[in-house]
């Protein structure tokens, strides 16, 4: 996808059927395979490398290579901006470095504590990453005099080496200070826990011993590092899609990618309980957490969840606790929402997208629970029985939840768009009783630029303008507009002018009101400027106004029911 000319591949002893379809991909002149046969104690990459170098004469018809593994991925980065051409990328880095060979850091990538391996590609299936000081090279053949470890060369006098930064660094070097100006090594060594318990059992590449002296504890400390990765962008995924799904169509290739599929699910079958007894019994001696298999309460739910589906993460920068928000005025959002809970004597509480916890830790209600694909505080922190935390989507949440378990109060903050915030919504009724309520976030944009789903875009546009503002609210102001036509039963009430804009949703008939567009689909499409038009759809109103009609109402419609 980087439209490098050829790609050699070296393959050695391979026992998972993988040879089947590195040779059919040879056939189609996709890859030049060599088969790299060792003995033992021999490392099987350096082996590599130095054959490729000395004795390989088709890869002296190239002038720059590049040194990978397979589950290593080059990012090339010009100006901030991530480049799709290896060619553009080198051509880059010669006339501005008058460099020989750049020597970009890795991100590890620490997996997101699966236990079944998932049939997606790695970029979509782990995105959080941290920095490393392990660096990859790629430089010019002729520069280069010999091949000195499995991340490192010597260069012939003269030659210049730059680090991902663009600064002159000597080689041979396997470390480097890590800078990401130029790029990065996205490298996915963990993965799920049955393919980490197969890499470990399969040797090392670098030293050729037979088993990695790796502890299986790794695979459950490792995954707690790391935040958010931008690379590799969503066009690149999209690409990288396409390009598979075009080498899928050629004459052998899906059936010889069967072949691979069923010899791991052959294996995984036989070691399966095994395996997964052993995935529990150190999780709970690393993390303190069970998998008990018992159906979730309707009173509690468990905070096990299925092992594919558990993937809690933790970044250690930026902690938010309960304790740092201990001297910390409170924002709006929890401001609010304990405002609420205190005159509703609300005991239950659920949280969609708690991101760094900084509202969910100050929320003063005894039952809390959250949901996050990726928890960015210490979960260990602060789980108890009563405060349960699930990282996984919302729509798997709910897929999980018991219909019956209900909540008192529901914050809405996930997904800044129209489909997603609307679908939480919907399956966040489903889990409500008569005086709950709940409180949708980013209802009114503060411009047109924050109305659009993707952020960098808004971003982007703004600043174009002058204006470096990082507001973003999405298109979620759309589902005020379906409230207002579609959920008659439902009064609500936008709270402006003391934070962050907010709609405040409660069970009641007394907000009567006639449809104004009635179709799903035109309000799907609606703009900001048709939001400026019908802008009296919100019915904004201050906090205190907000709060007190809901508390009233509520108060009224429990009064109509007892008296009837």
């Amino acid at each position: 996808m980087l439209k490098y000319d050829t790609i050699f591949v070296y393959c050695n002893d391979n026992t998972d059927g993988s040879d089947a379809l590195l040779e059919t991909l040879a056939e189609h002149s996709i890859i030049r395979l060599i088969k790299n046969e060792v003995g033992p104690d021999v490392s099987p990459q350096m082996k590599a490398y130095r054959h490729a170098f000395f004795y390989c004469p088709d890869l002296w018809e190239h002038e720059w290579v590049s040194v990978v593994d397979s589950d290593e991925f080059i990012m090339p980065m010009i100006d901030g901006n991530f480049l799709g051409d290896i060619k553009q990328y080198i051509s880059e880095i010669e006339s501005r470095f008058a460099a020989s060979a750049i020597c970009l850091n890795w991100k590890w990538f620490p997996g997101n504590l699966s236990f079944e391996r998932e049939r997606k590609t790695c970029f979509q299936q782990f995105k959080n990453s941290s920095p490393s000081d392990h660096v990859k090279i790629t430089f010019r053949l002729r520069c280069a005099e010999d091949i000195v470890s499995v991340h490192s060369i010597k260069l012939k006098k003269g030659a210049c080496a730059i680090n991902g930064g663009g600064t002159p660094i000597s080689l041979p070097t396997y470390r480097c200070d890590p800078d990401y100006s130029l790029g990065q090594i996205n490298h996915y060594w963990q993965k799920s826990f049955e393919e980490y318990i197969l890499k470990i059992e399969r040797g090392s590449a670098v030293s050729g011993v037979s088993i990695i002296d790796r502890s299986v504890d790794n695979f459950f400390q490792w995954w707690s590092i790391g935040s958010p990765d931008p690379l590799p962008p969503v066009s690149h995924i999209e690409n990288v899609l396409a390009e598979m799904g075009a080498l899928l169509d050629k004459p052998g290739v899906s059936d010889a990618l069967s072949i691979v599929e069923n010899e791991f699910n052959k294996l995984s079958k036989e070691r399966r309980d095994s395996l997964y007894e052993l995935y529990n019994e150190v999780k709970e001696k690393v993390m303190g957490i069970r998998n008990t298999h018992q159906k979730p309460s309707t009173s509690n739910l468990t905070r096990d969840a299925e092992p594919e589906s558990c993937k809690t993460q933790i970044v250690q920068q930026e902690k938010i606790t309960p304790t740092t928000l201990a001297n910390e005025k409170l924002s709006w959002s929890p401001r609010r929402i304990n405002q609420l809970a205190a005159s509703l004597g609300a005991g239950s509480y659920l949280e969609i997208g708690v991101n760094k916890g900084a509202t969910f830790h100050a929320v003063k209600i005894k039952e809390r629970t959250g949901v996050d694909p990726h928890f960015h505080f210490d979960v260990l922190e602060v789980l108890n029985e009563q405060i349960l935390l699930y990282a996984m989507t919302s729509d798997q949440f709910f897929a999980k939840v018991p219909v019956d378990q209900i909540f008192d109060l529901i914050f809405i903050d996930g997904l800044h768009t129209f489909e997603q915030t609307y679908r939480d919504f919907c399956n966040s009724l489903l889990h409500t009783h008569s005086r709950s309520v709940l409180l949708i976030d980013d209802t009114l944009p503060n411009d047109v630029y924050s109305t659009i789903t993707d952020t960098n875009r808004a971003y982007k546009y703004r600043a174009a303008t002058g204006n470096q503002d990082k507001s973003w609210h999405g298109d979620v102001f759309k589902c005020v507009f379906v409230l207002h036509d579609f959920y008659p039963g439902l009064n609500y009430r936008t709270i402006v002018g003391s934070g962050n804009p907010q709609t405040l949703v409660w069970r009641s008939n007394l907000g009567g009101r006639e449809p104004r567009f009635n179709s799903l689909e035109t309000i799907s499409r609606l703009t900001y400027f048709d939001l400026m038009d019908e802008k009296a759809i919100l019915r904004e109103s201050s906090e205190e106004e907000a709060i007190h009609l809901c508390l009233s109402e509520m108060s009224k419609s429990v009064s109509v029911i007892q008296s009837s």
